[in-house]
């Protein structure tokens, strides 16, 4: 029983696959001479008339954190940050992590555990910070931690 169930499911990756061939076969054929060439747009820029932004005209006021640097809290990319008036809340997705700092730069603690027993995760997608409440939500493929 269980080697026909087998043959099934090898069964319906072939014709899978054969139909992705068939399709994308299909998509090369077309005619690319009725394609429009007008799709592809260039854009000159001129970088002798560039003008510097300045500062002011964005911001009020500039507070440089420097964040405490420990084996445990280094930060290979930072894809999302939150502050509050107490929190820094940083997002790395090259590493899969959630730090949280102090509002000063210390680190408190990294949120979670990558693993695969039923309390860590294995891959975050995105996260979420709800300020109100002070709740993370991290977005897994299967699971949602907060």
């Amino acid at each position: 029983m269980n080697e026909i169930i087998r043959n099934r499911g090898l069964n319906n990756y072939i014709k899978n696959v054969l139909f992705l061939f068939f399709l994308s076969s299909l998509c090369s054929c077309a005619n690319k001479e009725n394609t429009p060439k007008n799709l592809i747009k260039t854009v000159n820029i001129d970088a002798s008339k560039v003008e510097p932004l300045e500062y002011n005209d964005y911001f009020k006021k500039a507070t440089l954190i420097a964040l405490e640097t420990l084996p445990e809290s280094l930060i290979g990319e930072v894809s999302k940050l939150y502050m509050t008036d107490s929190l820094i809340v940083i997002f790395d997705k090259k590493q899969m992590a959630i730090m949280l700092f102090d509002i000063k730069g210390n680190f408190i603690r990294q949120i979670g555990k990558k693993g695969s027993a039923p309390d860590e995760y294995t891959f975050f997608n995105d996260i979420q910070f709800e300020r109100e409440t002070s709740l993370i939500y991290a977005h897994e493929r299967y699971k949602i931690f907060w």
